[in-house]
């Protein structure tokens, strides 16, 4: 009966033309098998068991040190130290940009210090003396006051023998006040040569001279009126000698009071100080800037921008990839993604390390996915970091979603057919028999189907060359 149908097969080859030698040669081997009448296969028996669902995510490694190192400043650069490949450490300098300018404005903000720190010192120094000089100037005034209400008093009522002693003892206090004060003089003249003090301060050392001197030929004058009897006319002048000893004390009192500006002049010296200060850092930062740095260990990737070049800030001049917190980074699409968990164990195979397997765990998940395809960035790390793994690397990791009880699963190679109609071949009493079966997951060249029985002998080689009913010969199983 196979005869018939193989003879008119080939009558209609022969009729159509064939020339082509792979199909002729196939179709006289497939007569030689089938002129046996016994087609030789090898099967596999189905058996039903556990089969683990699986996703695949596929990726690169990448790391969490992956870095445009760029300019802080705009400048020209003067000198570029790294080239393509070198390995780097923290810190070390990278390139030099021209940082003359910036170094000019440093040596400007510090000779501004230098100013402040001067108008500093001198401020506090006229604190410290202010209020020395001013109370002795109200004490020089309230003596100055009494003695010429005294010199009134006596010269209206008489000078007696221990007014005149009084006025003997009055007159040399005077005379050493006014020794006092002209050393005073001389020692702020001194000051003021060497620019300690400013000329108002100093003008400060003149009025209590001044006002020692006044009170000395006041005690003269009392001096020599209680030695006499008193005129008239010098009762007046005494009189005067009170008033404007009374508005001398008045003036000294104020002065006194100012005193508190002299503190308020320390403050605002100090703040002077402290921006002068800042000023000097803000200007050695700049300098700083100019010197760019490695932020972290790693190795230079691509060739850095040449020197001559001039960068604005934020113009990346050097990449660096650091070779620390290597992980992989996969897409999944988003019917799975839902089975993809935070902690999850994966396995990761690198095509590049001869399909070495290392273990990771998924340490982030995309909330977002792509726009272009629907695909959610999943972030997993990887025990141990190995050092031969590299950035860049192809990697594919693995994880196990689910498992299908009682699975019958098939070579994919043995389902014949096309999308709408798939069917394999079972050996039943060493006959051929075509069985229609329902794919429904493939995975790693196995697929799971239905319409299969466990213990069904499924024809995985030789399926091409037999029809439903074919004898066949059965060379070797598979369990």
């Amino acid at each position: 009966m196979n005869r018939l149908i193989i003879v008119p097969l080939l009558a209609s080859l022969v009729l159509v033309g064939c020339v082509n030698r792979d199909a002729q040669a196939q179709a006289k081997k497939t007569q030689e098998v089938l002129a046996d009448q016994v087609v030789p296969v090898r099967v596999e028996t189905a058996i039903a068991k556990p089969f683990a669902v699986l996703l695949e995510v596929t990726g690169s490694l990448t790391s969490n040190e992956d870095s445009e190192v760029g300019a802080k400043v705009g400048g020209r650069l003067v000198s570029v130290s790294v080239k393509d490949g070198d390995t780097v450490v923290a810190d070390q300098v990278l390139a030099r940009q021209d940082s003359r300018e910036a170094q000019t404005r440093v040596r400007q903000a510090q000779a501004q210090l230098n100013a402040a720190l001067a108008a500093q010192r001198q401020a506090e120094t006229e604190a410290m003396v202010a209020p020395q000089r001013s109370n002795a100037a109200v004490r020089a005034a309230r003596a100055q006051l009494a003695s010429a209400e005294a010199n009134l008093l006596k010269a209206r009522n008489g000078a007696r023998s221990e007014e005149k002693r009084q006025a003997e003892a009055q007159l040399r206090a005077a005379k050493t006040n006014l020794d006092i004060a002209r050393k005073d003089l001389e020692r702020g003249q001194k000051l003021l040569d060497e620019g300690a003090i400013s000329e108002r301060d100093f003008d400060r050392y003149r009025q209590t001279y001044a006002n020692a001197l006044a009170q000395y030929e006041s005690a003269l004058e009392a001096n020599n009126l209680a030695q006499s009897a008193a005129r008239p006319e010098d009762v007046r002048a005494l009189e005067s000698q009170v008033s404007a000893a009374r508005e001398q004390l008045q003036s000294a009192l104020a002065n006194q009071r100012l005193d508190v500006q002299s503190q308020d002049r320390v403050v605002a010296a100090r703040a002077q100080v402290a921006s002068a200060r800042d000023a000097v850092d803000l200007a050695q930062q700049a300098v700083d800037d100019a010197i760019i740095r490695a932020p972290f260990s790693g190795k230079v990737s691509g060739k850095p921008v040449q020197i001559g070049t001039f960068v604005g800030p934020g113009t990346p001049v050097v990449r660096l990839v650091g070779e620390q917190g290597i992980y992989f980074e996969g897409e999944v699409p988003e019917v799975k993604i839902a089975k993809v968990k935070l902690g999850m164990p994966m396995a990761i195979e690198l095509s590049a390390l001869q399909n070495r397997m290392f273990s990771g765990i998924v340490a982030a998940i995309s909330p977002n996915s792509e726009s272009l395809g629907r695909l959610y960035k999943v972030r997993i790390t990887i025990s141990g970091n190995p050092p031969d793994m590299k950035v860049g690397m192809f990697a594919r990791a693995k994880v196990e979603t689910d498992q299908i009880p009682d699975a019958i699963t098939i070579p994919s190679g043995a389902m014949l057919g096309d999308e709408g109609s798939k069917y394999v071949y079972v050996v039943d009493d060493g006959k051929a028999v075509k069985r229609m079966v329902t794919p429904s997951l493939t995975q790693a060249g196995r697929v799971v189907v239905s319409g299969v029985s466990e213990g069904d002998q499924v024809i995985i080689q030789g399926q091409t060359l037999v029809v439903g009913g074919t004898t066949v010969r059965v060379e070797g199983a598979k369990k």
